[in-house]
């Protein structure tokens, strides 16, 4: 299993990590299946989350089809060097369907050594929009969040307080504790390496307090160390009589969240301990509680 993994950072884990959901469905998956699930980060809200910014170098050994290739590159070439351009190159691949970008330019370079290969390059992104960053959708992420009780992380992630929030103790779990790696805030942005580019964020999502596992083909990974379920106070009400079940038998402590009535925060309201009814009323002010 641990082959599957991205592993780079040596943090100890020794506190509760919390899950939101919006996706009702995942979340009532990782109860009944004892599973969390990994995702493409494809619609990350931050466009500079998991993203990339490929180099020339590796630009240089995409291989596309000739036709196109030619096509793109002629847009470096004046009205008057075009009729040079075809004449020249295109005998060069007339039976070549496919082929690097490396060995066109070298060929256009051989024939027309005044251009540069930087501009050619240049080209060649503007038409393919690989001028920015990209998403790398190489590796899938499960996140996590140190955070139960983040008014900002329950609008984003859980569907404006009509989700859930799991949690869990993930240091009870020798695959996720050795695998699950905090992120990294930065003010700079540095796409060159793996470890970098899924484990470094902007300083502006450091309230997330976020940390992750990734991995590289799984969709899923099994684990019994979902402790608590937090039910967003705007929750179905038959969400609610489904998560409550969910909880009693599995064994779960189980949360209503709700706003303060004093102060711009969360409070919980205890319903059940290891999935029995709490025997007295208790509130909870919103901190992280321990799972």
């Amino acid at each position: 299993m641990s082959k599957d993994f991205f592993l780079d950072y040596k943090e100890k884990l020794s506190i509760p990590l919390y899950k939101y959901y919006s996706n009702l469905t995942y979340a009532k998956d990782a109860i009944k299946n004892h599973r969390i699930h990994f995702e493409a980060p494809d619609d990350y809200n931050d466009i500079f989350d998991s993203s990339t910014y490929i180099c020339d170098e590796d630009l240089e050994n995409q291989t596309y089809s000739t036709e196109f290739l030619l096509e793109v590159f002629q847009y470096g070439f004046t009205s008057d060097e075009k009729s040079d351009y075809q004449k020249l190159i295109f005998p060069v691949f007339i039976d070549i369907e496919d082929i690097k970008i490396i060995d066109v330019l070298d060929t256009i370079l051989y024939f027309f050594p005044e251009k540069k290969k930087e501009d050619l390059i240049s080209i060649f992104r503007g038409i393919t929009g690989q001028n920015s960053i990209i998403k790398s959708s190489f590796y899938k992420i499960s996140c996590f969040s140190e955070n139960n009780d983040s008014l900002l992380m329950w609008a984003y992630y859980a569907d404006s307080h009509k989700g859930v929030c799991l949690g869990f103790d993930i240091a009870s779990d020798q695959i996720l504790s050795k695998n699950c790696h905090k992120v990294r805030y930065s003010k700079h942005f540095d796409a060159g390496d793996l470890s970098y580019t899924y484990f470094t964020k902007s300083e502006q999502w450091q309230h997330e307090q976020e940390w992750r596992i990734i991995t590289r083909n799984s969709e899923y990974i099994n684990t019994n160390c979902i402790k608590a379920v937090y039910l967003g106070y705007k929750l179905d009400k038959k969400e609610v009589n489904e998560f409550i079940e969910l909880a009693r038998t599995h064994g779960l402590d189980l949360y209503y969240v709700y706003p303060s009535k004093n102060e711009y925060k969360l409070e919980f309201f205890k319903l059940l301990v290891h999935g029995n009814y709490f025997t007295q009323c208790e509130i909870i002010s919103g901190e992280n509680d321990e799972v």
